[in-house]
């Protein structure tokens, strides 16, 4: 399944803000902690308290994992970057970052368990969350849900997402040493360079030969 990856949906993944979280301090005792614990996050840039929080058994899961929080953080920089130069009207290039009035919409998620697994659906979001129970109790979220990853593509998509992050990152110090053009531009501009990083994946990706099952 290959990742859906514009600007708008990559920072749609920042989800909600709130007050900063240290990696060590992540509460997972429930799906709904587990979620309020991704957001704190995000919001703090704290790439390993985001991939805590990511259930990601296997080593090409735990790549994507941190792959992914790196993204995230990447992102958060650009929103927090353009909002700060631009204002309003950088508001297109932070899209996806919610203010913080939508944390409360959690308190009126409906949470469904069914043994180990749990599914939350947020008013607003169309796709639940899915979240594991690991054997000590804690819940994560399942990152091939989340992330929209299949297991046979985990390793091409942790190398794509790695070069994303890598564009939002120099946009977002591009905006901050105030190198960027206008805000439309500048949007424009990332947008330019995302096609190009999701071409040249999908370049490389046809030109594989086919495998067939014996």
């Amino acid at each position: 399944m290959p990742v859906r990856l514009t600007l708008t949906s990559l920072l749609t993944a920042l989800l909600f803000v709130s007050p900063a979280l240290c990696a060590g301090d992540a509460d997972l005792s429930s799906p709904l902690a587990a979620t309020r614990s991704l957001h704190q996050a995000m919001q703090a840039r704290d790439a390993a308290a985001i991939a805590q929080v990511f259930y990601a058994p296997g080593s090409a899961d735990r790549e994507l994992a941190q792959a992914y929080a790196a993204l995230i953080v990447s992102g958060k920089k650009l929103a927090d970057a353009a909002k700060a130069k631009y204002g309003t009207s950088g508001e297109a290039i932070g899209a996806g970052t919610l203010g913080p009035e939508e944390l409360t919409e959690l308190d009126r998620a409906d949470v469904k368990v069914t043994g180990d697994t749990a599914a939350m659906t947020v008013p607003g979001r169309a796709k639940p969350v899915t979240f594991h129970r690991l054997s000590d109790g804690r819940w994560q979220i399942v990152l091939s849900d989340f992330a929209g990853a299949a297991d046979a593509d985990a390793a091409r998509q942790t190398v794509l997402i790695r070069k994303v992050s890598e564009v939002l990152t120099e946009a977002a110090e591009e905006v901050h040493a105030d190198k960027s053009p206008p805000a439309q531009a500048a949007e424009s501009a990332i947008q330019g360079k995302l096609a190009k990083v999701m071409i040249r994946a999908a370049t490389q990706a046809s030109s594989r030969p086919a495998t067939h099952p014996k």
